[in-house]
């Protein structure tokens, strides 16, 4: 009983120090950041949503996302520009859209519960267009322009669990900054540099230093080379790399003497007569006309 009630108690102790810790590093954060434990509890409702572009070779894999059947002989497709952001059809479709949040045609409504990604063509429609699991996080842009977006954006390209990647784009950098983290905390996971106040002096580094007493010395060993002292004593059987190829190697694979078979076809030889001392030296450069050629 002892046992049991001062393992208890140290239970208690370790997580009043975990969330302690968990509150100095909340000090810091530049984004309201919510656990997994709060979404859990509000499953039902998204925990983020904005607008943002989304790009992705994915979209050309027609087994992932096949033409979808609409009337007699008319079928939809996905719809990218050449830096494979999706187009929203629904786009020019409707009127007075919020330029600074949705300023073209490749902007999608998008919500985030947990690591799951949804996004719709408004933020009436219930038709949900794609969803993006997330597996990971890879990095985060800085801000640029391309003619894709034909604004200032700033991205972050996250790996679904079908090891897809796939690129988010939004005008506004912190907005993009807060998913960016929000994604990351969800893995378990932290940025400091993005997701952190600068200054953040509070925070605890924990280093190892490692000192070395006992120096040790690597010595390297001559590793051998193929057909090292190599001989007909096992007629090729014993040797290596190439030679045992048996393309175009040195020594020759002769064959035993009861495989051979009798021809009449002589071998023919073709090469260019050269004098003893020639004028031109050899490809290698170690013989010239001064001296005799090596055979």
């Amino acid at each position: 009983m002892r046992f049991a009630e001062k393992k208890r108690r140290e239970g208690e102790e370790e997580t009043e120090e975990g969330d302690k810790q968990g509150s100095e590093l909340e000090k810091h954060n530049l984004f309201k950041i919510h656990q997994k434990k709060e979404v859990q509890k509000e499953a039902v409702l998204p925990v983020m949503d904005h607008y943002f572009m989304v790009s992705s070779k994915a979209f050309l894999d027609r087994n992932l996302f096949p033409p979808v059947h609409i009337e007699k002989k008319k079928f939809w497709t996905i719809k990218t520009d050449f830096n494979n952001f999706r187009i929203n059809d629904a786009y020019k479709k409707e009127d007075g859209h919020d330029k600074k949040k949705q300023p073209n045609d490749k902007f999608f409504y998008f919500r985030l519960s947990g690591l799951n990604m949804y996004y719709t063509n408004t933020p009436s429609d219930i038709n949900i267009l794609g969803a993006i699991s997330v597996a990971s996080m890879d990095t985060i842009l800085k801000p640029s322009m391309d003619a894709s977006s034909e604004y200032i954006t700033t991205c972050f390209i996250l790996t679904d669990i079908e090891r897809q990647k796939y690129k988010i784009c939004g005008m506004e950098e912190e907005k993009v900054k807060h998913w960016y983290c929000q994604i990351k905390s969800f893995l378990g996971q932290q940025d400091m540099d993005v997701c952190m106040k600068d200054g953040a002096g509070d925070t605890k580094v924990i280093t190892k230093t490692i000192e070395i007493t006992q120096p040790i010395v690597i010595v390297p060993l001559a590793s051998a080379h193929c057909n090292e002292k190599w001989n007909y004593n096992k007629f090729g059987d014993d040797w290596e790399c190439d030679c045992k190829e048996g393309a175009e190697q040195s020594p020759i694979d002769l064959p035993k003497i009861d495989e051979t078979i009798s021809t009449e076809v002589a071998p023919l030889f073709r090469y260019n007569k050269v004098g003893a001392k020639d004028v031109d030296p050899t490809v290698d450069g170690i013989n010239n006309f001064k001296f005799f050629l090596f055979i």
